[in-house]
């Protein structure tokens, strides 16, 4: 199965919604009811919310027996891809520079998000960033 980037970020942005992951308490269920996008399928919602959890993006653990995930917050690292990444043209340009490179993984598109950011913070900051 291929991971999707879009999806990951999309299950990102409705993790962050949620008021329940608020670190004090434990959410289980399968991945269609712990991020509930219609439009895909049980399997490709796993798959992808176990690169979110490979990512650390996400504190909580799957369980391959019953085929449901545990889930108590998202952790810092979470928070940062989503700040990172919220703003639809910092991702499409993100995705684009991590193409370009030659390497569309997670880690170098949330990199390019963060430096695109940086650039424009270097920008309006001009001879007064430290």
């Amino acid at each position: 199965m291929k991971r999707n980037l879009d999806l990951i970020r999309q299950m990102m942005l409705a993790l962050e919604e949620d008021p329940d992951l608020n670190g004090r308490s434990r959410l289980n269920g399968h991945a269609s009811q712990l991020v509930p996008l219609p439009d895909h399928d049980e399997d490709v919602l796993a798959y992808n919310l176990m690169m979110i959890l490979d990512e650390g993006w996400l504190d909580g653990e799957y369980g391959m027996t019953s085929g449901t995930f545990t889930v108590t917050r998202l952790t810092a690292d979470g928070h940062d891809f989503i700040d990172s990444t919220r703003s639809p043209d910092v991702w499409e340009k993100a995705k684009s520079i991590a193409t370009t490179a030659g390497g569309q993984t997670l880690r170098f598109v949330s990199e390019a998000a963060k430096g695109i950011i940086r650039a424009e913070i270097a920008r309006k900051l001009g001879p007064f960033m430290p």
